[in-house]
């Protein structure tokens, strides 16, 4: 990105950058102002910053500490021809997204889909989620690995496609048939494609005899490619060609 100018401000320093890139996955902002904030002497090694990105029609702000998710995440909606506002701690009728509702980092825009990362893992997997630009969040899902297969928007309708973990209200290892049974009926995958789970137990069995019995039961994680698919407020998710992975719980 290109670097237009550089302001300065009373405790911290602002770059305004213009989209240059092309656009891959999500939407190129039309700008990016990045302002450092006060160094946390606690964590020197930190670097906290409130970042907004500028969208047609809206602005996503987002504050980082440098800690484990965002301090705070925000949405400002623009009236058309409206002069954008300075990315500054408060902006007027800036819509904050509730720390109940998602904690982590934003991720990039598609139309008016905005997607957002959690600040952590979990059971192998990132979980996300996909607001809208009223701040209403629409879903949630986890996938494997750092981005998304594909990104797609057409006549309202948004596709994504990614490498799903889905933890399974049940064990493979304990029950092998009657849990796939569950797992088929919830996430449509077929018979052909139930993976073998034993060895993954038995090892974590065998490190930890102790609890063998407690580990056996533990709930198995699904991998599988999938594409969601949200229109006119209703998600469905589906499976995709590709290898079916599992493990344990975390």
């Amino acid at each position: 990105m290109k670097a237009l100018f550089i302001r300065p401000a009373a405790a911290a320093s602002a770059l305004l950058f213009l989209a240059a890139a092309p656009a891959g996955l999500f939407d190129q902002p039309l700008t990016k102002t990045v302002v450092s904030l006060p160094p946390d002497p606690l964590s020197p090694q930190a670097k906290p910053a409130r970042t907004c990105f500028l969208y047609p029609g809206f602005m996503v702000k987002q504050i980082d500490l440098g800690e484990v998710g965002a301090e705070e995440q925000s949405i400002i909606l623009l009236p058309p021809g409206a002069k954008p506002p300075a990315c500054e701690t408060r902006i007027k009728n800036e819509i904050v997204l509730k720390p109940a509702e998602w904690s982590g980092y934003f991720d990039g825009a598609k139309g008016g889909f905005l997607f957002y990362d959690a600040g952590d893992g979990s059971n192998g997997g990132i979980p996300f989620a996909v607001f809208a630009k009223s701040g209403k969040k629409l879903f949630e899902d986890s996938r494997q690995g750092d981005g998304f297969g594909a990104i797609a928007l057409e006549s309202g309708t948004l596709a994504v496609h990614y490498r799903r973990v889905w933890l399974a209200p049940c064990s493979l290892y304990a029950d092998a048939k009657g849990c796939w049974k569950k797992i088929a009926a919830a996430t449509a995958l077929a018979q052909t494609v139930r993976p073998d789970c034993r060895e993954t137990y038995r090892k974590a069995m065998t490190a930890w005899p102790r609890s063998a019995e407690t580990t056996e039961r533990l709930p198995t994680v699904i991998a599988y490619n999938a594409e969601a698919r949200f229109s006119r407020g209703k998600l469905a998710i589906k499976p995709q060609p590709g290898k079916v992975e599992c493990w344990m719980e975390d």
